[in-house]
């Protein structure tokens, strides 16, 4: 990433919980393959998570977020080469930004009885710091209900 794209998106927003905040702040913003090596807990990080999920250790405790991406779907839209579980993994060791303030809000609404917060972040700074940015144009944490398009994934 550049100055250029920070100069396109001064401020990259997080969806969390409130209860994380202290965490964050301590700790920074990880993932949740980060989030369970801090704690020492071992979740299935390469299972679909259809609700949220609770890590309690005696170092601690984090919620990692549901996912919306069951078996069916997810194989529709992936490389046969690339295994569910791997892709999962893959995804459970990333942070997930966006670059415009409405999409966060969209996701926090989705959830409307959870107590969540939009962190804002300046994406200079996180260049500044050495943080690596990668973008997708689309969320890859989460498989859409569309009919996949297998033309688009070489199939």
């Amino acid at each position: 990433m550049t100055a250029g794209f920070a100069a396109r998106f001064p401020l990259l927003f997080h969806v969390t919980e409130r209860s994380a905040l202290p965490s964050i702040a301590r700790h920074g913003l990880l993932s949740a393959a980060g989030l369970a090596r801090l704690l020492g807990a071992t979740p299935d990080l390469g299972a679909n998570r259809g609700g949220w999920t609770r890590l309690a250790t005696p170092a601690g405790e984090a919620l990692l977020r549901r996912q919306g991406m069951p078996d069916a779907a997810l194989a529709s839209r992936l490389d046969p080469a690339i295994a569910l579980a791997d892709w999962r993994r893959f995804i459970n060791a990333q942070v997930f930004l966006f670059p415009a303030e409405a999409a966060a809000w969209r996701l926090l609404r989705a959830e409307p009885g959870r107590d969540q917060a939009v962190l804002a972040f300046p994406t200079a700074a996180l260049l500044a710091a050495g943080c690596a940015l990668c973008v997708c144009r689309f969320n890859n944490g989460f498989i859409d209900r569309s009919p996949p398009c297998h033309a688009a994934m070489g199939r």
